[in-house]
């Protein structure tokens, strides 16, 4: 009997637990929801004006982020149920038993011992109280009418987001050209201001740093500037100032090699030095340096004449390396060596002396690794401001790429593409001699009577199609045939026409024993002086810029399709820029 009471109720708290979980999840799954959709709300706007996302990805994102919030809900449910003392504690208090519940698991397990009779009755208590309850009407739902309508709000505010560019258009969403321009030209004049008053750079750093930003403004600051000129002025400037950057890099690689050969020159005297190679901190060197001469100079006291002899050759060999480091300190190194080869004892005056010298090249040396940095932050600068103006030729072109395929999937009045009528009429206009000797074939073709009229009519044809395409021109006749057969074979379909045989004379005059030789060596031919050209001497008479223009224009809409690779527009960019003219 004990073992069915302990499974039914059992049962019935599981029934319970489920009902509350229901209610729990009512309460955390709109504000898990209302927490996704202000998220997609910000990133949706982010990514339309900033990181040049489109609809169908801000759908996913939103999509994915509120599966996300339903799932969480889902596995904490799951993943962290509650034992089943703790339920029977919690429903003891939800349904005011009593802590009947918790009491009749304890005896069931014998937790609490008690009469047979008393814990039986106990029992049948507890289940007759836990019968009686109906958890659907005691635990209902906690739907909460703000959270709900929060909730459809933001929804509805997401979907109109998604739709946004299908009802403003995509263009206005793109930041506008000219304030990428202006954002480039702003974070240039910020740059310029902080490289004046960086007190880390020297004035050669600074003036070459003040150069190429000023460059760069400039460049900027051109009334006809172009994105593409703007992003190369910006790419260059980035080039420029990753070139400072490393030269830099490379002074202190030198002036931490001569530090380190500084140390090994003392390295026989004075306390045991520690192998600073691999140290990226040359402030640790310094610190030895220093140490290395203190005790230097506390040791000459009761050095021997060969000692201060070898003590003063290390200095001096000390001293030239560290000449690239700081010229003070080699002065002060070999002031210290003349003073151990003169004998003098006492050489606190110049180790002092020598202590403040290299505490001020410590002080250069920090300074430069902060210029250093600076540059860096610069350049990254820099490269940001270019990619802003990438990403906002990139939404354009692709803009223009979409406007252009949709033109043409349009319709026009004929059934035919738009795009296929347009080069049809560009096609005509460049060759008129060609399409009116089509014309006049295809009216010869239906008019004519017999074979040999239509042979006469399509010569007539080959010889208009010659005038208005040189590079068609055949002999008489040749040409006349081939197009008036082709005619005539797609007006009839049906079989082919036999022609009668042309006039094809072998040799001038129509004698066929007249033969014709070509004459192979030029110095046997005469020779024809004058001038038969305008132009004898070859000069050019089309202008450079027109001829860059229209290259310019070719290589622009190339650019702006999927024609060029994403990693060579770059390339093409900044050729076009180093031809453009007076550049």
């Amino acid at each position: 009997m004990p073992s069915n009471h302990r499974a039914e109720l059992e049962q019935i708290i599981d029934r319970w637990e489920q009902r509350h979980e229901w209610r729990a999840l009512s309460r955390s799954l709109p504000r898990s929801l209302i927490l996704a959709l202000l998220l997609s709300l910000v990133i949706g706007a982010a990514g339309y004006w900033r990181l040049g996302l489109g609809a169908e990805q801000v759908a996913l994102i939103a999509a994915g982020l509120c599966a996300l919030g339903a799932v969480g809900n889902l596995l904490r449910a799951l993943l962290f149920p509650r034992d089943l003392p703790a339920r029977a504690r919690y429903f003891d208090l939800e349904f005011n038993l009593g802590e009947r519940v918790s009491t009749a698991f304890e005896l069931l397990s014998g937790r609490i011992g008690a009469h047979p009779d008393i814990a039986a009755r106990q029992l049948a208590d507890t289940l007759t109280q836990a019968r009686a309850i109906n958890p659907r009407e005691r635990i209902a739902l906690d739907f909460r009418r703000g959270e709900l309508l929060a909730m459809l709000a933001l929804a509805v505010a997401v979907l109109g987001m998604i739709a946004l560019p299908a009802i403003v258009g995509a263009e206005l969403l793109t930041e506008p050209p000219a304030q990428v321009l202006e954002s480039a030209r702003e974070e240039t004049r910020e740059m310029i201001e902080a490289a004046a008053k960086d007190p880390d750079l020297d004035e050669i750093v600074r003036q070459d740093l003040l150069d190429a930003l000023e460059i760069a403004l400039e460049r900027l600051e051109e009334s006809e500037i172009s994105q593409e000129e703007a992003f190369a002025a910006m790419s260059q400037l980035e080039s420029t100032l990753d070139e400072l950057g490393d030269e830099l890099g490379e002074t202190l690689e030198l002036d931490q090699s001569a530090l380190q050969a500084g140390l090994e020159a003392l390295e026989g005297f004075g306390p045991p030095l520690e192998d600073t190679g691999g140290d990226e901190q040359p402030g640790n060197d310094f610190s030895a340096l220093s140490e290395a001469l203190e005790q230097l100079a506390q040791d000459a006291r009761e050095m021997s004449a060969e000692e201060r002899a070898a003590a003063a050759s290390a200095l001096e060999e000390a001293a030239d390396e560290l000449a690239q480091l700081d010229s003070a300190l080699q002065e002060r190194l070999d002031e210290m060596a003349q003073a151990l080869q003169e004998g003098r004892q006492d050489l606190s005056e110049q180790q002092q002396a020598a202590q403040d010298a290299i505490e001020q090249a410590q002080q250069e040396n920090q300074s430069a690794q902060n210029a250093q940095l600076s540059l860096q932050e610069q350049a990254e600068r820099a490269e940001e401001t270019a990619e802003a103006i990438a990403r906002q030729q990139a939404q354009q072109g692709n803009q223009q790429s979409e406007a252009a395929q949709s033109d043409e999937a349009a319709p026009s009045e004929s059934g035919q593409p738009r795009s296929g009528q347009e080069g049809n009429q560009q096609s005509d206009q460049a060759r008129p001699g060609a399409n009116q000797g089509n014309r006049q074939a295809q009216r010869n073709v239906e008019s004519s009577g017999s074979p040999s009229q239509r042979n006469q009519d399509s010569r007539a044809s080959g010889g208009g199609a010659g005038e208005g395409e040189p590079s068609n021109q055949a002999f008489a006749g040749s040409g006349g045939e081939d197009q008036g057969a082709e005619s005539n074979n797609q007006s009839s379909g049906e079989r082919e026409i036999q022609y009668e045989a042309l006039y094809s004379p072998s040799g001038i005059g129509g004698d066929p024993d007249n033969e014709i030789r070509l004459e192979t060596d030029p110095a046997d031919a005469a020779m024809t002086e004058g001038e038969f050209d305008d132009n004898p001497l070859g000069e050019s008479r089309v202008s450079y810029d027109t001829v860059f223009s229209e290259y310019q224009q070719v290589a622009n809409r190339a650019l702006e399709s999927d024609y060029v690779p994403l990693g060579m527009r770059d390339v093409v960019r900044e050729y076009f820029t180093s031809l453009e003219p007076g550049g």
